[in-house]
């Protein structure tokens, strides 16, 4: 199953402050260290992520960037269901999270009808920032397919 989630994966590795294209990296960046953000000639970079694996799931891309203050890994997703689900997401995202720090943010854009939601992945306890990209990926695909599931339930 691991394997088939990075099947035809696209990455860009951009500057935080001006959007621009730093590098377009091979799926051998898959095998570097998410802490790759953390070192001092990445920390203004974010990382977009697209896959067939995220599609599937409805969701064009993924960033991650680092907070500066916090050293925390933020994921960035927009999620398109509707805004009835609020209840389900927002408690979906109190429930795996673990912090009494700010987990997530997540607001309905009306104009693109998507749920923008940013998340904190440093508190979802599969997470560990020794993992490769691909790891983090992996955490990131199962807690929107987690979600994605929970609000298809009936």
């Amino acid at each position: 199953m691991e394997n088939l989630l990075f099947k035809d994966v696209y990455i860009e590795r951009s500057h935080k402050e001006t959007d621009e294209v730093i590098a377009m990296e091979t799926s051998a960046f898959l095998e570097e260290k998410i802490s790759f953000l953390i070192e001092k000639d990445h920390i203004a970079e974010y990382i977009y992520v697209e896959m067939d694996a995220f599609t599937k799931l409805k969701v064009e891309g993924v960033c991650i960037e680092l907070d500066d203050i916090f050293r925390t890994y933020n994921v960035m997703i927009g999620l398109p269901v509707q805004k009835k689900h609020e209840d389900k997401i927002k408690s979906y995202f109190n429930d795996i999270l673990h912090s009494d720090e700010l987990k997530f943010a997540a607001m309905f854009n009306q104009n693109d009808g998507l749920w923008d939601i940013n998340f904190t992945l440093n508190y979802v306890e599969a997470f560990d920032d020794n993992m490769t990209v691909k790891e983090a990926l992996t955490v990131i695909y199962n807690v929107i397919n987690n979600l994605i599931q929970l609000i298809n339930e009936k």
